[in-house]
């Protein structure tokens, strides 16, 4: 407010008690919205804030000749294979109830296709789901025709449909392959896999016993099946679907079996659609080796690694003792037991525990990072920011203790706030504004701040071959906000300061996790030519469209 305004002291009696009542409404509002749920009480869409049909999530009595879901399989490919990769209808038994869901070749995971680096292969993907869709290929800088994004790179495929795709590999490391069309229910209902990419050189990686795809997930159940999904919008859309089961590599009971002395590299992919997972192992240490696009400059000893939906983390543990090790997602608010590690009394025989002692300086891609340092202090290219827009009256007006407002960005004076998880991550959903939440009632934004252009208004251009410099901003104190997992297609980046902090050790990313309030730098290796996406990966924001495109030529 001016000085003006406090000046003019008639004005300030009209227009302050109107101030205090919206005030007041709107923190009544969030307390009431934000309060928690009595304990196993499941979060589910309410009913009067649905519309459209519901997505069937439970077997129906005809469809008793679908299969049951098959555990995931490792595949090995040869340059330049051909194989067919189709969606598949499965049943799957979860907590006692048998659900409908999908699996790729009948898998849940899909395949982990195991690819050497430099090859290039053809896949034809043959939707025999219930929903037209795409395969993204998450994080290979790829051919833009083969990117999987629709209306974009190509049509949705539909039901009984197929698209031929060709998928290259230039680097080494985890990678993923998702739906991009509906994902917050095709994703949830079964439909990922990876890829495992060789590296060329052959001690790129240290030797291990074991390696070991890990796709850590959750899932929201009801007593009778999936929390609904409805056909024509997304819900849960404030925080996303975050799950009450955890899920990995298929099983809501995993366990790994190993030898005494076994080193094990863990190639952990989070991909649930909203959760943010903080990985650790009762008892051991773990040695991270890499990321997203392939390894640190240097190896670290942590405790734990955070994963936001879409990121890749690569660790590896010696089991020096028998035992049984249970993996954990330990978050700060709650601890949730994802498997276990059962060591047998047999020792192992090759033995890599002095190696594994060792951190080791990786040269190469110290060297890579160098060459690109002289772009880290260059001036800001762009700058976006993410922003909370309203939460619109329709969804308000279902809400207990509110009335109807009308749907508006927060004022200069920032509006009331919901009450924030402790830090900038919230690592669980605790309340019912989530369940009651839609692409009717909530929207997310991506602002340009140059331009302020939103979302997929922004039309960004570079050439092949630039370095952009971009800063992030996850903005904080308006009516809410919360971490993005911030993901670009074909390209990679380094993050090169996280509020003004720099990256000490640095690895290619095409993920990164942007707490609410943080500012993040990013340094863009802008490669192949194409319209590409960058989006939050929380897979009910994507449906918000909190997305943009930008063309490389």
């Amino acid at each position: 407010m001016s000085k003006k305004f406090f000046r003019k002291k008639k004005r300030l009696l009209i227009i302050l008690p109107a101030f205090v009542v919206i005030i007041l409404g709107t923190i009544i509002f969030f307390v009431v919205s934000r309060q928690q749920q009595p304990a196993g009480q499941n979060q589910t869409q309410n009913s009067s804030n649905t519309n459209g049909s519901p997505y069937s999530t439970s077997t129906p009595a005809d469809q008793a000749s679908i299969p049951a879901a098959k555990d995931t399989q490792i595949i090995e490919l040869a340059d330049k294979q051909a194989i067919i990769l189709s969606a598949d209808k499965v049943k799957k038994t979860i907590n006692g109830s048998e659900l409908l869901m999908f699996g790729y070749d009948g898998m849940i995971p899909g395949p982990t296709f195991k690819v050497k680096q430099g090859s290039r292969i053809t896949v034809l993907f043959v939707n025999n789901s219930d929903k037209e869709n795409t395969i993204h290929p998450h994080g290979l800088r790829l051919d833009n025709k083969s990117d999987g994004v629709p209306y974009i790179t190509q049509n949705p495929v539909p039901v009984g449909g197929s698209y031929e795709q060709t998928l290259s590999f230039p680097d080494a490391g985890m990678y993923w392959y998702h739906p991009h069309e509906r994902e917050d229910y095709a994703q949830e209902s079964g439909l990922y896999g990876t890829f495992l990419v060789e590296p060329a050189a052959a001690n790129y990686w240290n030797p291990v016993n074991r390696e070991v795809p890990v796709i850590l997930d959750d899932i929201l159940l009801t007593d009778s099946g999936f929390a609904p999904f409805y056909s024509n919008k997304a819900n849960y859309v404030l925080m996303g679907r975050y799950g009450n089961t955890m899920f990995t590599n298929g099983s809501t009971d995993y366990s790994l079996n190993v030898d005494r002395g076994e080193v094990v590299r863990l190639y952990l992919v989070n991909g649930a659609n909203a959760r943010p997972i903080r990985f650790r192992i009762a008892g051991k240490k773990l040695k991270l080796v890499g990321s997203d696009n392939g390894k640190y400059e240097t190896e670290q000893w942590v405790d734990w690694v955070d994963l936001s939906p879409g990121e890749r983390e690569i660790i590896e543990i010696l089991f020096d003792k028998s035992g049984s090790y249970d993996l954990l997602n330990d978050n700060p608010l709650k601890q949730w037991k994802l498997g276990s590690v059962n060591v047998s009394d047999k020792k192992v025989t090759a033995d890599y525990s002095n190696v594994f002692a060792k951190l080791r300086a990786n040269s190469d891609v110290i060297s890579e990072v160098a060459a690109v340092k002289k772009y880290f202090t260059k001036n800001i290219d762009k700058e976006i920011h993410f922003r909370f827009s309203n939460m619109m009256s329709s969804g308000m007006g279902n809400m207990p203790g509110t009335t109807q407002q009308p749907a508006t960005d927060c004022p200069a004076g920032g509006c009331a706030p919901l009450p924030e998880a402790e830090g900038s991550v919230d690592w669980e959903d605790e309340g019912m504004a989530n369940a009651q939440s839609s692409t009717d009632t909530v929207h997310w934004k991506i602002i340009d701040e140059q331009t302020k252009a939103e979302n997929m208004q922004i039309n960004w251009t570079f050439n092949q071959r630039d370095y952009i410099k971009i800063r992030v901003v996850n903005e904080k104190g308006g009516m809410f906000s919360m971490q993005h997992p911030l993901h670009f297609h074909g390209l990679r980046f380094l993050v090169l300061d996280t509020n003004g902090k720099q990256t000490a050790d640095q690895v290619w990313k095409d993920t990164v996790m942007v707490g609410s309030g943080d500012t993040i730098d990013l340094l863009l290796q802008v490669t192949n030519k194409g319209t590409w996406m960058a989006h939050c990966h929380i897979a009910e924001h994507v449906n918000d469209d909190m997305m943009f495109f930008f063309e490389v030529k």
